[in-house]
């Protein structure tokens, strides 16, 4: 979103005060939003907070919002304040996914049994968010660790999802960068005399007939899933160890507590061990501090049309490639240095780097990101200032005519082949810093 959805939520909630005794506004918004299907007891309760704004989805706020500007007019509900474009096209398809929901029964292959309750399999993340889209995954409130709880509109006490949303931006990010390490998601049908299951030993096939499917551990890396899929990457590969229980509410219960009382290391070494790469310090502080800042896109792929020059991934990749950094203070210290080089390079070529020419220009091209990372280490190993990376990168034709392009054109590969890279980075080390 543009801003905070903290700030729509409560433009929104000021709205429903307004309007919970306005019969006529509230049946117009039913008829509204009744042509995305959904429905107006639905409608009825959000409005009244017992269904709490918090915890719907960022496609039905958008739907909610677009409907009182159709209503009104009025520019603070005009969700183009609020929504980015992406958001806004999935919104668009609302009724597209509401068709296309998946229903009961599931059946899953390549299952096994451990016993009459408990099962193991892998799936795609694609299908947990096809599930969760179609929303037959729940959020059990009695058994999760530690859910909220608010006030409604009422003054009655209700639970609520207790969701970290930056747990799931650094989830998100890390499957993004290919840097997330699976564990095993816990889901529970439910056994409370609506659920039926069945497993066949002989071809692995569990089928969830009936029930309602909790998530017992994993809301946030459902979540995570759930970004990347509808918003990023729909065809991301992901597949994670998902653990299917077919417990009644105590027996979860238990379970969630047992999981949660199991020995736990030290936050010092867990993080220790998520020893995020000191190329990601490096990075972030050029996303901070240097011309980079949102010019870097969050995915592996560039979004040109608003700027990005180069990805996340390309640029950690590269840092982490040709700096042998080995602590924390060469990393700020490369920081320093690569800022520096950043600004003079941007800086001194406006025209190559302009926004609205970003992957037009040579100069602004993504690839070209391989051979400045490149000229950069060759300049810093032989205590060549930043600042100089002009007078350097000056001496090389940056016409189409240089036959270096020429044949990067003729290459046409990913930039994840090895072979390309290493004619980027060759070409580059090759600039002469003499006289500098």
């Amino acid at each position: 979103m543009k801003v905070n959805r903290s700030q729509l939520e409560e433009i929104l909630v000021q709205k429903f005060e307004t309007i919970k005794s306005d019969l006529k506004f509230t049946e117009d918004l039913k008829n509204e939003l009744a042509k995305h299907k959904i429905l107006a007891g639905d409608v009825q309760r959000i409005i009244s907070q017992n269904i709490p704004i918090q915890e719907i989805d960022d496609t039905m706020l958008f739907l909610f919002t677009n409907a009182i500007y159709v209503l009104t007019s009025e520019n603070i509900f005009n969700p183009e304040l609020y929504f980015n474009e992406r958001e806004i096209q999935i919104a668009s398809r609302y009724e597209e996914y509401h068709d296309d929901k998946i229903k009961l029964p599931l059946v899953i292959d390549n299952v096994l049994s451990l016993n009459d309750k408990e099962f193991i399999t892998v799936l795609p993340i694609k299908t947990l968010v096809e599930w969760d889209n179609s929303l037959l995954i729940e959020y059990n409130h009695e058994t999760q660790r530690n859910p909220k709880e608010r006030k409604n509109r009422e003054g009655k006490i209700v639970p609520i999802a207790n969701i970290n949303p930056q747990s799931v931006k650094e989830i998100t990010q890390h499957i993004l960068n290919n840097t997330f390490k699976a564990d095993t998601l816990i889901l529970n049908v439910l056994s409370d005399g609506n659920d039926e299951i069945m497993y066949d030993p002989k071809h692995g096939r569990l089928t969830i007939v009936s029930g309602e499917i909790d998530i017992l551990d994993g809301f946030h890396r459902l979540n995570a899933f759930s970004q990347v899929i509808n918003n990023f990457n729909p065809d991301a590969d992901l597949k994670v160890q998902v653990a299917i229980k077919n417990f009644t509410i105590k027996e979860a219960q238990a379970y969630v507590a047992q999981i949660n009382t199991v020995n736990k290391m030290p936050n010092t070494y867990i993080q220790k061990l998520k020893a995020d790469r000191y190329s990601d310090i490096v990075a972030k502080e050029l996303q901070k501090e240097s011309e980079l800042k949102n010019r870097v896109s969050p995915t592996h792929l560039v979004n040109h049309n608003v700027g990005h020059l180069v990805s996340y991934k390309l640029l950690t990749d590269e840092i982490e490639e040709q700096f042998k950094i080995n602590s924390k203070i060469e990393a700020m210290d490369l920081a320093d240095y690569l800022t520096v080089f950043f600004d003079y390079l941007i800086g001194s070529f406006p025209e190559e780097f302009a926004r609205d020419k970003s992957g037009e220009t040579i100069m602004s091209k993504h690839f070209m990101f391989i051979g400045y990372i490149t000229l950069a280490r060759h300049m810093y190993e032989n205590n060549i200032p930043a600042r100089s990376v002009v007078e350097v990168i000056s001496q090389i034709d940056l016409t189409e005519s240089n036959p270096f392009f020429d044949e990067v054109k003729k290459m046409n590969a990913p930039l994840s082949n090895k072979r390309f890279k290493k004619f980027v980075r060759e070409y580059f080390n090759q600039i002469p810093l003499e006289g500098v």
